[in-house]
């Protein structure tokens, strides 16, 4: 009898009790007593191996909810690539795993499958490693259980490691979207228009090198994220240059935009759907979350966990049909967990996290308060006056990463409590107090823009210990000044400034990253920002 070998889906979905970790391990299948999914689990469960090296995974669902019982029903899939044994194994919670493929060099078959991918319409992308090929298949969830179908596929790729889906911005849109497959053995990035399922090469950026604009060997690709959506941030693991790079996609052009330096290269990527990104470092055995502006935020080890040998990981995205509100339309989600593929042995395998909020730091800075956060979070501020009367100021949803609270009335407090929850439904949350000195500046200080990224407008703030002239400028990436937003004398104290995203002659600006200068005092301080629209 086939047990439920990917039950551990079924929880996706069910809070659990409030632990302050980034990274919170839970168990695949409890009521089985199943922690981790390895070799041995699957044959205890469905009396066989199951896989033999999995590669890559991904996971595509329908979740429906209702005012009454059932309350949720839903439907998940979950593909692993098996290079080895040269097919993806596949299924949903209560049913048999399936296997799709076999080995050969026909349509459907697969010498090396790698990199999965799946598109909110529910193709799924495949690379084949040694065939050099890009597989288009669909999956069809029958009620008897899903299948898989082979759409088409496309040869020519040299050595292709990972694909990636870029959905347009618009999950429910399948006539935009787009596809990156990274090819190794060409030590480049390459974007494909899918049209009637049948893929065509638009362009390709990189060669081989260490150097801006190159690559040694890219081992995976990932497309940012903001509310599920993608945009046009595009990640690619540089694995022999031991780095993440960000790419911004303008039209069918990529172009370079920065990198975070790795101990050792990062074998696969996910981005989650705040837009923050997970990685795994196999030889490292463990886990990165990285911000959208790659700061780094945690990982997994710092919980005292540990990792056999991660290869992947994956976000599970579904479409969520909310029945409970009248005409609401279907909303694309990643949900607040992911899965990871570790080493495939008698003890490792298959392995469940829930994804965390932390308050990693929290310090006061002039008239405000520095934060980090290692992700997205409905914040709140409760303010403790040194008359002993108690304010709350909420604080919306925060970005992952560091920034700067401007809190109310801070003159006359004398300790503040964040509270930080997270924004899945895993009641993984977070608090921290801190005990406030007198405010008055000391010396000129830049703090960072709020909100980071913005859309179109942000809020620029500063200190002066004295009194004097202060200027503020707004520069692109190449050092080209777009508009001048101060230029007068002030008192000191602190002072803030709007920029409504607009140049010198009133025109919006274009999607990017953005510096903002102040000059005061004989002093000048940089800081870097971002407009996303």
């Amino acid at each position: 009898m086939y047990r439920s070998w990917i039950l551990f889906v079924l929880t996706l979905l069910v809070a659990t009790a409030a632990v302050a970790e980034s990274f919170v391990p839970r168990a695949l299948a409890p009521e089985h007593g199943v922690t981790v999914l390895s070799r041995s689990e699957a044959e205890r469960l469905v009396g066989r191996q199951l896989m033999s090296e999995p590669a890559s995974s991904a996971v595509y669902g329908e979740v429906h909810l209702y005012g009454r019982f059932p309350f949720v029903e839903a439907r998940w899939v979950h593909v692993t690539s098996d290079a080895r044994w040269q097919r993806l194994v596949y299924g949903e919670p209560g049913g048999a795993p399936q296997a799709f493929g076999k080995g050969g060099t026909a349509a459907g078959e697969f010498v090396e499958p790698r990199g999965v991918a799946f598109a909110p319409d529910g193709r799924l992308f495949v690379v084949d490693r040694a065939l050099g090929r890009l597989n288009v298949l669909r999956v069809e969830l029958q009620e008897a259980g899903p299948k898989l179908r082979y759409v088409t596929h496309l040869d020519g790729l040299v050595q292709p490691m990972d694909v990636a889906v870029h959905d347009g911005g618009t999950p429910q849109d399948a006539s935009d979207d787009r596809v990156f497959v990274v090819e190794a053995g060409a030590h480049k990035v390459s974007l494909f228009a899918i049209d009637d399922d049948k893929p065509s090469k638009l362009s390709e950026f990189g060669s081989r090198g260490p150097a801006e604009g190159e690559f040694l060997y890219p081992r995976a690709v990932a497309v940012g994220r903001r509310a599920g959506a993608n945009v046009d941030d595009v990640y690619v693991a540089d694995a022999g240059s031991h780095r993440v790079v960000r790419l911004e996609l303008r039209g069918a052009r990529l172009e370079w935009r920065e990198t975070l330096e790795l101990p050792m290269e990062a074998t696969s990527i996910d981005v989650d759907h705040h837009g923050n990104l997970l990685m795994a470092l196999r030889r490292h055995d463990d886990v990165w979350k990285v911000s959208p502006q790659l700061e780094r935020l945690a990982a997994f080890s710092e919980e005292a966990h540990t990792l056999a040998a991660p290869r992947d990981v994956a976000v599970p995205f579904a479409w969520v049909h909310d029945h409970r509100e009248a005409g609401s339309t279907p909303s694309w989600r990643g949900q607040g967990s992911a899965f990871v593929l570790e080493e495939w042995n008698a003890k490792s395998g298959v392995r469940m996290i829930d994804l965390g909020v932390e308050i990693r730091s929290l310090r006061q800075t002039g008239a405000g308060l520095e934060v980090r956060l290692t992700d997205n979070a409905a914040a709140t501020l409760e303010i403790q006056m040194t008359s002993g009367q108690r304010k709350t100021q909420s604080l919306g949803t925060l970005p992952a990463g560091t920034q700067t609270i401007d809190v109310q009335d801070i003159e006359g407090a004398a300790r503040v409590r964040l509270t930080a929850a997270s924004t899945y439904d895993t009641g993984h949350d977070d608090e921290h107090t801190l005990e406030l000195q007198a405010v008055s500046a000391r010396r000129v200080e830049l703090r960072q823009n709020v909100p980071n990224p913005f859309n179109p407008r942000t809020t620029i703030r500063f200190d002066l210990p004295l009194a004097g002239r202060a200027v503020l400028d707004i520069f692109d990436v190449k050092g080209r000044r777009i508009q001048r937003v101060l230029e007068r004398t002030l008192p000191a104290g602190s002072h803030s400034v709007v920029w409504d995203g607009r140049d010198a002659h009133g025109r919006s600006v274009s999607s990017g990253v953005y510096f903002y200068r102040l000059k005061a005092l004989d002093t000048s301080e940089v800081r870097k920002m971002v407009l996303a629209q």
